[in-house]
């Protein structure tokens, strides 16, 4: 059974992580009720955190693989959350660089099908949501809620 907003607003406070929020992550977990966008988006964000989670090393799927059911295993809950992050080892640029590559043609692959009324065999906004994790990973130059993601 997943948290409430308020529950994870709470444990965000008590690792001192609530300032790492971004505006629209605080926004959405202060609202009092989510709208049918707000779930959708925040399913994306799981699998952006899927490629931060990919990118630190804590699983191995591949890119048109489904985020695993154990993916929160690799985070604490409701403990300090710092010997986890010390523990996750970044992958070596080259490869992360070659995953942000392979993200975007995906994302325009998935796009270009849509376009085309063709089906593609994973959901465009997971590979987006990925796609904007790793590049924000890579270090495109804009805030994590003003990502380019343009094809």
């Amino acid at each position: 059974m997943g948290r409430s907003a308020e529950e994870v607003l709470d444990q965000l406070r008590a690792v001192e992580l609530l300032d790492c929020l971004t505006s629209r992550e605080r926004s959405l977990l202060r609202k009092p009720k989510f709208t049918h966008s707000d779930r959708a988006w925040a399913t994306c964000l799981t699998e952006a955190v899927h490629g931060c989670a990919w990118a630190m090393g804590l699983v191995e799927t591949g890119p048109l693989e489904k985020c695993p059911p154990t993916l929160a295993s690799h985070f604490s809950h409701g403990s300090d959350p710092f010997p986890h992050i010390r523990a996750a080892r970044l992958r070596n640029f080259d490869d992360i660089y070659l995953r942000a590559d392979l993200n975007y043609r995906l994302h325009w692959a998935a796009r270009q099908a849509r376009f085309d009324g063709s089906t593609f065999p994973f959901p465009e906004a997971y590979i987006q949501a990925r796609r904007h994790a790793i590049d924000w990973i890579v270090g495109v130059p804009h805030d994590w809620d003003d990502m380019p993601l343009d094809t």
